[in-house]
Parts: structure tokens; sequence; C-alpha cells
């Protein structure tokens, strides 16, 4: 399984790195938009982890181009403008998740994990039938990918969470 890094933190980008491989993701690491890219174009990837701002622009602004090309490739979206309209603007890029800098490596390592099995989930009926058995939870719609989402977000919180549907 395969991950594309877009990350231009060498720093940041070498500890992710680490973190993916221990989960036994294969990472191909840019620094560049351009350069995700030309990635994108000549391999294929489970998932694609992208920081916002890069030196060629703004990887939030290009997400719509890539989502053209790659409309089920699930995309984990970091960025250090901790801010309400990244987060928003993240989300309304159809991101599996957004990350704000500094984060828990952790917890974006299974993030991204939870990510592909989402995707490979969708992929096929077979795939469906191990990923509900590996979690008690039926359904694959656009609504239940949002629970999904919405469990993974409060899933280490000692909190009491309702759902209606």
């Amino acid at each position: 399984m395969s991950i594309l890094l877009v990350e231009d933190d060498t720093s940041i980008a070498i500890v992710i790195t680490a973190a993916l491989e221990a989960e036994g993701f294969a990472v191909t690491h840019c620094a560049t938009l351009a350069e995700r890219d030309r990635q994108l174009m000549n391999q294929t990837f489970e998932a694609l982890v992208s920081d916002v701002m890069l030196p060629d622009g703004d990887g939030i602004a290009t997400m719509d181009a890539v989502r053209a090309q790659h409309p089920d490739k699930p995309v984990t979206i970091l960025s250090a403008q901790n801010t309400l309209d990244t987060a928003v603007r993240a989300s309304g890029t159809g991101a599996f998740e957004y990350f704000p800098k500094p984060f828990d490596i952790d917890e974006l390592a299974r993030t991204v994990r939870q990510a592909v099995g989402a995707s490979a989930a969708t992929a096929s009926d077979a795939e469906d039938e191990a990923a509900s058995q590996a979690l008690p939870l039926v359904g694959r719609s656009a609504p239940m990918q949002a629970v999904y989402r919405m469990i993974t977000r409060v899933l280490r919180n000692d909190l009491t969470v309702l759902i209606l549907g």
C-alpha cells in the first residue's frame, strides 16, 4: 500500500514517513504541488497526505483538480495555519481528515490507515465484508462515512455520543 506525502518541511516529512512506514505503507515524498501532480500521473497511491502551504501554492486550492482525477482517493490535510477558515476549507475538499500542526503522529498514522481502509471498503464488495467484520457498523453511504469520520474524532475522548438516524 502506497501513500503520497506532500510536505515541504523535511523534518516533518521524515517523521511522518517513519510513522507511516511503521504502519506498513510505502511512502513517496514530494515537496511541491508540481511534483505531486507528476507523481499522481505516473504512479498509483492508496491515499494522499498533503500540507496546505507549499512553495508553489496552496494545497487546498488545488485539491479540486486532484479530486477530479482521483475522486475516491482519501486525502488527509495538514496545516500549520490553525484557523477555522483552514479547517472549513479542508472539509470543503472532501478531505478524510484535517490535522492542524502540531499533531499526534500516531493519530495521523491511524487515520491514514482508516482512510485507506474506508477507501478500499468502497472499492469492492469482498473488501466491504472484511471491513464490516473489523468494525461492527454497516453502511457505505456518504452520511455513514461522515458518521465514521466523526467516530474517529471522538474515539479517544471520554464522551457520551448519541447517533440518531
